[in-house]
């Protein structure tokens, strides 16, 4: 058995439990689209949901937290330094 063992250990397998480490590339979600089931407008997209979305969520405008901050109609504005505003009325 020693023998053995120090066999093993010249080739570099004292220790090896058996798993194998295997190299799988990173799997990277797809975007979710408007017209998939996945789709939620307040969480995707420009966060406006209109009148009988599919979600059923309260026609309006959400911020990016899921929270309505405008009832529809309601459109929103996006500024120069990239933030948001959303305004009642179309």
């Amino acid at each position: 058995m020693s023998n053995t063992l120090g066999v093993l250990a010249t080739i570099g397998i004292v220790g090896f439990s058996g798993a194998a480490i295997v190299y799988a590339p990173h799997a990277y979600a797809s975007p979710v689209m408007e017209d998939m089931p996945q789709w939620d407008c307040r969480a995707n997209g420009n966060f406006v949901c209109g009148p009988n979305n599919s979600q059923g969520a309260t026609a309006g405008c959400y911020n990016d937290t899921g929270l309505m901050v405008a009832p529809w109609p309601c459109h929103v504005v996006v500024n120069p330094d990239g933030s948001a505003d959303a305004y009642e009325g179309a």
